[in-house]
């Protein structure tokens, strides 16, 4: 909460079948290929009076990529591919306010 400054990057590639239903049925797969990334700087006055108040700017990656799988029959159309790229502003506010409990249900 009293962090004055961050700065992180994260990236991740996922890749899967996606089915596509008809009335509750598969009727057809293809690959889903997924590469994101982001980074980030930001940076804070601290806690102040039990609140912090957070400012980041940084750039955002998405890429999104369709195939059809060997094997698997295909949809009709696949999805058009894409990328989006752009970069953010964030503004996030916390309060300090957290209870120590013990045997909570």
């Amino acid at each position: 909460m009293d962090t004055r400054w961050a700065a992180g990057f994260s990236t991740s590639t996922d890749t899967r079948i996606d089915s596509v239903f008809s009335n509750g049925a598969k009727v057809a797969q293809f690959r889903h290929r997924q590469d994101t990334a982001q980074t980030f700087g930001g940076w804070s006055a601290g806690l102040v009076d039990h609140w912090t108040h957070r400012y980041s700017a940084g750039f955002s990656y998405l890429k999104d990529t369709y195939t059809d799988e060997p094997g698997i029959l295909p949809p009709a159309q696949l999805p058009p591919d894409q990328t989006l790229a752009s970069p953010f502003l964030r503004y996030e506010l916390a309060q300090d306010n957290y209870e120590k409990v013990k045997n909570r249900d």
